[in-house]
This record gives structure tokens, sequence and C-alpha cells, in this order.
């Protein structure tokens, strides 16, 4: 049996996502998450918040990113902490709006994880 990371979903919500979401690695040791700004659809806004998950199966790491800037910014620079050693991430990328922050996780305030592609990190 294998998983298909690519399609996997993490979250389920019904503000919008973004139908186009790449990553790619940095020369710092660290991954930019770029996406497609559709605020105004349905009820997404310019200040949503970019969630970044970065999980490599084989060592099980998982790190987890809130400070990803703003949907109207298009891309996210995620530096890596230094101790991070070699990973394949594989990174998705969903959208909160500010209410999850408060404490008020409901489908209406996030959006569909999408999957943004895999790096190779470290070394």
């Amino acid at each position: 049996m294998s998983i298909g990371f690519s399609a996997a979903r993490l979250l389920k919500g019904n503000l919008p996502g973004t139908p186009n979401a790449t990553m790619q690695q940095t020369a710092t040791n660290g991954v930019i998450i770029a996406w497609e700004n559709v605020a105004g659809a349905k009820g997404a806004k310019d200040s949503d918040i970019a969630v970044v998950l970065l999980f490599d199966p084989i060592t099980k790491y998982v790190a987890s990113f809130t400070n990803g800037g703003k949907r109207a910014d298009g891309q996210a620079n995620i530096i890596l902490p230094e101790n991070t050693g070699n990973k394949k991430l594989y990174g998705y990328l969903c959208f909160i709006n500010k209410v999850v922050l408060a404490g008020k996780l409901k489908p209406e305030n996030i959006s569909d994880s999408c999957f943004c592609g895999v790096v190779d990190v470290g070394g």
C-alpha cells in the first residue's frame, strides 16, 4: 500500500483556498510557498492568514507555520531551523481568517488544504 501525498487533503473547510500553489527550495535552508490570491471569492479576504505545513514521511518530521503571511502577499518564505537536516519535504497550504485565532474553528473560517510540492532540503 502507498499513500498519495499529493492527493492528501489535510483540512476541509468552506473558505476559498487557492487553485494554484507551488513550493521551491531557497538557497538558505528554507522554502518559498507561492499561491494565487483569490480574495473576493466567496468570503476570501486579503487579510486571511496563510498556514503552511511541511512533512517528511520518512523521518516523520512535521512543522507548521502560521507566520506565512497573508493571502494578499502571494507567497511565504519559510526559513527552517538549522538542525532540520536532510529532508524530503512535502508542502501543504491552507488559509484561515482571524476568528480562528479567537478559537472559532468552523468550516467557514478555514479553507481546504492544497498540496504545494516536494523539495529536498539540508545537506
